[in-house]
């Protein structure tokens, strides 16, 4: 009898035993299985090709360049940036580098206040709907801006479909661009001059076909950021434009 009882401790001993190790070992599985899954599901987000330089008047703004330079203050320029960084209703002026990992299309309300909108929409019987893209970008270097430290990530958009209405940069690309607050998301301070990809040697390509931007075409970053610090220090709030649109120094 005690031998029998015997056997049966040392065998629901192994039985508990072979349960714990059971559990802990699923346990294993279950986690390599979900880190696994987690590495599948994110996106692979390859490196863009160096845009090579080209010649400035080869460069095509899908922007309609009439409509837009006919209502500036100044030319694309730092002068006007820096001008604009000081200005109250430039809300959350920033400079900012990384690369761009993603990007959709973002469908929305033509007009923000939904009276407008909807007004609009009974007076011409269409949507009254746009779509513009937005992307999301890995952040890795603030050069202007309160934008926080831990922040890694930030998101903005850009006018149009992605071949419509504003040249726009790739998935992958990386990029230093001038951006501000349009609402509640940021946008490009200037159509497609305040963008410019950073190529894989540290050198500049301006999406820009204006001489004070695409000047910068080739040389590092440092050398464009410099020189907004310098024009920012030396530029008033309030700089007087003459009829023609330049800065009159």
């Amino acid at each position: 009898m005690l031998k029998k009882r015997t056997i049966l401790s040392v065998a629901s001993i192994l039985c508990v035993c072979l349960l714990v190790g059971g559990y802990f070992v699923s346990r294993s599985i279950s986690s390599k299985i979900a880190v696994s899954s987690v590495s599948e599901l994110k996106p692979d987000v390859p490196d863009a090709p160096d845009r090579e330089l080209i010649d400035p008047s080869e460069k095509v703004l899908l922007s309609d360049e009439r409509l837009f330079m006919a209502s500036r203050l100044a030319p694309p320029c730092l002068e006007a940036y820096a001008w604009m960084a000081k200005q109250p209703k430039v809300s959350n002026f920033c400079i900012i580098e990384g690369k761009i990992v993603y990007q959709e299309e973002w469908e929305h309300p033509m007009f923000e206040d939904a009276e407008t909108n909807e007004a609009m929409h009974e007076k011409y019987g269409v949507g009254m709907t746009t779509i513009d893209m937005v992307y999301t970008l890995d952040l890795e270097h603030v050069w202007y801006g309160d934008i926080p430290e831990s922040q890694q990530q930030m998101q903005f958009f850009i006018g149009g479909e992605e071949d419509t209405m504003i040249t726009k940069p790739e998935v992958g690309e990386h990029v230093l661009m001038f951006l501000y607050m349009e609402g509640e998301r940021y946008t490009s301070l200037d159509v497609e001059h305040a963008i410019f990809t950073v190529n894989d040697d540290g050198t500049l390509y301006s999406f820009s076909n204006e001489e004070a931007l695409y000047q910068y075409d080739g040389q590092p970053v440092q050398n464009l950021v410099d020189d907004f610090y310098r024009i920012f220090d030396e530029t008033e709030a309030t700089p007087y434009f003459d009829s023609s649109g330049y800065i009159d120094e």
